[in-house]
């Protein structure tokens, strides 16, 4: 969830000023869905292990 991930990182980061939360959302923006489900790590262990 992209809203969940921008409130992580704005305290994970400890963003110093509203450009530096504006370059994380641009970036955020310039990955594709399929890129940000490729580097998501799974929650649950894959069954089929």
């Amino acid at each position: 969830d992209e809203v969940a991930y921008v409130r992580y990182a704005s305290v994970y980061r400890s963003f110093q000023d509203v450009e530096s939360f504006q370059e994380e959302i641009r970036k955020l923006r310039e990955l594709g869905d399929d890129d940000r489900r490729r580097n998501q790590l799974p929650l649950l262990p894959d069954e089929s292990s």
